[in-house]
């Protein structure tokens, strides 16, 4: 389930919202995914995810991060 969408960058390209399942909740970026955001996936829509694993550095910080690399609508 999508919560929290959020649109970043100083165009508003990119996307960050949580994607929970059950008792699990993660936080995901989405680069250049803007317009799935604004016309097909809205808050609460229940989807299936392809991410990636990796390293965000900011401000010399590390943290992990899911990217995301594709999304649906669950079951389609």
């Amino acid at each position: 389930t999508v919560r929290g969408i959020r649109f970043m960058g100083t165009e508003g390209k990119h996307v960050r919202f949580r994607a929970s399942q059950k008792n699990s909740t993660l936080d995901v970026v989405a680069f250049n995914k803007h317009d799935l955001f604004e016309y097909f996936i809205s808050e609460n829509a229940s989807v299936d995810i392809a991410y990636q694993i990796r390293i965000n550095t900011w401000t010399g910080q590390e943290k992990l991060e899911i990217g995301l690399l594709d999304i649906r609508f669950a079951g389609k």
